[in-house]
């Protein structure tokens, strides 16, 4: 029973640990695409998308005027929580002299 107790407060922490590699990594897409956006007239979402590693994907990448918000899915260990895992960060696109 004490091991049971233990694995799942185990596997709850490594998937504390992966909801906040997603809010950095979002926010990290979520700034390439603003510096995609800000700079040349390339896709905003495939840049965004670029930069996330193999096991996170980006659900949905929203250029609206002056900002770039990026939906991040990452993985999963306790199965239920994908809708949790889902994290959206936004970037503004600060427009620079070319």
């Amino acid at each position: 029973m004490v091991f049971a107790l233990v694995l799942v407060v185990l596997l709850l922490c490594l998937q504390g640990v992966l909801w906040a590699t997603t809010a950095l990594l979002a926010r990290h897409a979520a700034f390439e695409g603003a510096r995609v956006a800000a700079t040349s007239p390339l896709d905003v979402a495939a840049a965004a998308r670029a930069v996330l590693p193999a096991g996170w994907s980006a659900s949905g990448v929203r250029d609206a005027g002056g900002a770039v918000a990026v939906d991040v899915v990452g993985p999963v260990l306790v199965p239920g929580l994908t809708d949790v895992l889902t994290i959206t960060a936004s970037a503004p696109v600060v427009a620079e002299p070319r």
